[in-house]
């Protein structure tokens, strides 16, 4: 069966009611394919992201414990952080594994790009797989970001996902893509 596919919209005009180094809210005026016009939609601008589900030599999986304050919550999740500028996505994800656990990769996969929310987000989310990770590094510490490590069990990491323990959509999809991943190189 051939469908038409769906044409992109045209960006009439672009504004910025906001600009950050963390964050734009860009206000496009775009008309769409039958011609009406959208005249206020509001697109975040964020940077794209890397995120490590690190595994250790013993089977364990390191998780970081940090308030965010947006949903004012103390959550679990993997090392993850933004890309900077001129760094390669897995250039960041080992970057960020080590400032936040001290953890230093050698063996760095990978796993899948994602994409969170398309309709009125930028940012895409590398996810990479980290076997063999040791405590080698130095853990960074700033005020903006208290992060305690916890280390769980591979064979237990999945129970966290299902017990809520673990909740942040992106390291949810990391988890179950890695997981898969991991299974067949464990059994190399």
């Amino acid at each position: 069966m051939n469908q038409q596919q769906p044409e992109p919209w045209k960006v009439l005009s672009s504004s910025y009611p906001l600009k950050t180094p963390w964050l734009n809210i860009r206000q496009d005026e775009c008309q769409l394919p039958d011609g009406s016009v959208i005249d206020d939609y509001y697109v975040m601008e964020q940077g794209d992201v890397s995120g490590v589900f690190a595994i250790t030599e013993d089977r364990q999986v390191v998780l970081n414990l940090q308030y965010k304050h947006g949903i004012r919550e103390v959550v679990r999740e993997i090392p993850a952080g933004m890309i900077d500028a001129g760094e390669t996505p897995e250039q960041a994800a080992r970057r960020e594994l080590e400032e936040e656990t001290g953890y230093v990769a050698t063996n760095l996969l990978l796993v899948s790009t994602l994409i969170a929310s398309p309709t009125t987000v930028t940012n895409r989310f590398f996810v990479y797989l980290a076997t063999d990770v040791k405590l080698t590094g130095k853990k960074d510490s700033h005020p903006r970001e208290v992060i305690t490590n916890e280390l769980v069990s591979v064979d237990e990491i999945w129970k966290y996902v299902e017990e809520g323990k673990i909740s942040v959509l992106w390291s949810v999809a990391a988890i179950a893509l890695c997981l898969e991943k991991y299974k067949s190189y464990d059994r190399k």
